[in-house]
């Protein structure tokens, strides 16, 4: 893990442009953006079992009402349950909400390149003084990186870097994670994914094969 870290940068541009972002020599292959989740209503991954469960608790909890003393004498009774209960739904919903809001501020501000030579995750975002930049994460081929097509819904996902947590792109938080990726498989550490792409498995396939060319070019 910590050698494919060494393939990892992590930059901040003023001024956004491709002509700022590749270099000279290198080419690029594809372009493209996380093919879903980038709505509001649009939960993907992870973030639909914590909606569906949002939405049992809340309808488990409003199923109790009507067995809860009606009597106003009563120690807890129905009006005080309103009030519990409304309360307890507000959160939840809000809890729903900034799910919902995270997800899709993260997704709808990223685009992705797969150039001859690198992975390239762009990401808009602010600095410490609230400046907007363009906060680029290159990922260079590697031989030797575990790639992992993860089954997401509703399209698979791709594992393309490995990114220290204290790496990640952006002061305010919402680095490159969201609530619709699969569960942090080490602490302090982020898997670098390329988000709900319906071609992962031949874009998986085009690193490989760069990776075993640009390899084979260091060899000669």
């Amino acid at each position: 893990m910590a050698n494919r870290m060494s393939f990892v940068s992590v930059t901040a541009l003023r001024a956004p442009g491709l002509e700022e972002i590749l270099t000279p020599k290198e080419r690029l292959l594809w372009s493209g953006r996380p093919g879903c989740g980038l709505k509001f209503f649009q939960a993907v991954g992870e973030e639909r079992k914590l909606q569906v469960f949002i939405l049992v608790a809340l309808v488990a909890l409003w199923a109790t009402l009507p067995f809860i003393d009606a009597d106003p004498e009563a120690r807890f009774g129905r009006f005080k349950a309103l009030f519990v209960y409304g309360i307890a739904t507000l959160a939840l919903l809000s809890f729903s909400a900034y799910l919902a809001a995270q997800r899709q501020f993260v997704l709808s501000n990223l685009i992705y390149y797969v150039t001859d030579s690198r992975v390239i995750i762009c990401r808009f975002g602010r600095n410490w003084r609230l400046g907007t930049r363009l906060f680029v994460v290159s990922c260079e081929h590697s031989t030797t990186f575990p790639y992992e097509v993860l089954p997401t819904r509703p399209y698979p996902s791709l594992r393309v870097g490995t990114l220290l947590s204290e790496q990640q792109v952006q002061f305010l938080g919402f680095g490159l994670s969201h609530t619709g990726h699969p569960e942090r498989f080490a602490r302090g550490v982020e898997p670098i994914y390329l988000d709900y792409l319906a071609n992962s498995e031949q874009l998986l396939a085009m690193i490989r094969s760069c990776a075993g060319d640009r390899k084979a070019a260091n060899d000669v």
